[in-house]
């Protein structure tokens, strides 16, 4: 029997919060993608901008990647800025926890960045919606966000208010306490096969395969961590967490 041609719609928009440095171009971009089965979407899916310094000094940019809970879990959306392209389990050019590990963009006055902004979408033949926002700030004042970029996927299903079942599965996992200085408590309606610990730079700190259901911290660093919790049903979903 054959299968239905399904539509995709890409685009990426931007919202300045305040009077920046930072001009981000264009306001908006969409790719149209037509496809006559889902297996077609192993393809990558790029959406870029232009980042322009608009002031009369020499910028060091860093950027921050977040994974809304309502994106597919089978998704990867990997950044590629001036400097590398990132694994889709990066979500920041900044470390927290050490300052040899930052990889700032920089840009000179009154120019773009060198090879723009890219945000690539993996889909891994899976049809879904998502939103992935993005918050641009300065090396020198990482928590003052100066502008974010909003990068919009819809791959296939045009109805994104639709729950679908892996969505229902991600909302199925709790997390408590969170933020927290000792243990994690993961409550799940699935089986857990795993829990991975990753930094912001997506650099793996521990593999848990035992006691899944009380992740101990307390060994790490006060700052902001990601878990990969790995399903037996063979899928795996991403909670942000703090260890304070």
């Amino acid at each position: 029997m054959k299968i239905f041609l399904f539509i995709s719609f890409l685009m990426a928009s931007i919202m300045m919060h305040a009077q920046s440095v930072f001009s981000l171009l264009p306001p908006d971009t969409s790719i149209f993608v037509q496809i006559q089965d889902p297996t077609q979407l192993d393809f990558i899916y790029d959406l870029g901008i232009e980042i322009k310094n608009v002031s009369d000094d020499t910028l060091q940019m860093i950027w921050r990647k977040e994974i809304p809970s309502d994106c597919p879990p089978e998704w990867g959306v990997q950044i590629s800025d001036s400097n590398i392209s990132y694994p889709p389990n990066v979500f920041s050019n900044y470390d927290l926890g050490q300052s040899n590990n930052h990889i700032p963009v920089v840009i000179p006055p009154n120019q773009l960045a060198q090879y723009g902004f890219l945000a690539n979408l993996y889909p891994a033949s899976t049809l879904g919606c998502c939103t992935v926002p993005v918050h641009f700030s300065l090396l020198d004042e990482p928590d003052s966000i100066l502008a974010t970029a909003y990068f919009k996927y819809k791959l296939g299903n045009t109805d994104c208010s639709t729950v679908s079942v892996k969505e229902t599965e991600k909302a199925s996992i709790e997390i408590s306490p969170n933020p927290t200085a000792g243990f994690f408590n993961i409550k799940s309606t699935t089986q857990l096969a795993g829990v991975n610990i990753f930094n912001l730079q997506g650099v793996r700190l521990e593999t848990i395969k035992n006691n899944l259901n009380q992740v101990d911290v307390s060994d790490l660093p006060s700052g902001i961590y990601f878990l990969e919790i790995n399903l037996k049903n063979g899928k795996s979903v991403w909670r942000k967490v703090e260890k304070i």
